[in-house]
C-alpha cells in the first residue's frame, strides 16, 4: 500500500526593484522595513525579525495547506507562485497567481495556494521613510507527493 505525503516548500521571495515615489496607494517591493509576522516584532534586530517572519510564514503555510484530493488522484505536483500585497494596515490583500508562472500546475493546486495565502494573519506593515506603505511580495509554494511503501 502506498501513502501520500504532502511536501510544501515555502520560500518568501522579495522583489528586487526599488520604488521611491511617495504617491498615495503606491505599492513597493523594497522598503526600509519589510512587513513583520505577528510575534516577530518583539525581536531586537531587523535581521532577527526578517528570519522569524520567513519561518512563521513557512510554518503557517505548512500547517494550513491541504493537498487537494483531486490533485492527489491525478498525482499533480508543481510550484505555484502567489503574489499579494501587505497593506498599510498590515492586512494581506490582492492575492493572485503570479502572471505567467505555474501555468502547467493543476488548477486545484492554484486554488489551494491562493486560499492559504489569503488567510495569512495581519502583519506589522512595511515602512518607508518612517511611514507605513503597501508592499508587494511573492510566495512560491511547492506541492509534491511522496509515495513510500507502507511496511505494516
Amino acid at each position: 500500500m502506498k501513502k501520500f505525503l504532502l511536501s510544501c516548500m515555502v520560500l518568501l521571495s522579495i522583489g528586487f526593484t526599488a520604488s521611491y515615489a511617495q504617491e498615495s496607494g503606491q505599492v513597493f517591493t523594497m522598503v526600509d522595513e519589510m512587513p513583520v509576522y505577528p510575534g516577530c516584532d518583539s525581536l531586537k534586530s531587523y535581521d532577527e525579525m526578517s528570519s522569524c517572519t520567513l519561518r512563521m510564514i513557512s510554518k503557517f503555510i505548512s500547517q494550513e495547506i491541504r493537498y487537494p484530493e483531486e490533485a492527489k488522484k491525478k498525482k499533480a505536483e508543481g510550484t505555484v507562485y502567489v503574489e499579494y500585497i501587505i497593506e498599510e494596515s498590515g492586512e494581506v490583500t490582492n492575492v493572485q497567481l503570479m502572471g505567467g508562472m505555474g501555468r502547467n500546475v493543476d488548477e486545484s493546486l492554484n486554488h489551494e495556494a491562493v486560499r492559504v495565502v489569503s488567510s495569512l494573519p495581519q502583519m506589522k506593515p512595511g515602512r518607508k521613510n518612517g511611514k507605513a506603505v503597501r508592499v508587494k511580495q511573492t510566495l512560491p509554494i511547492r506541492f509534491r507527493i511522496n509515495s513510500e511503501d507502507d511496511k505494516d
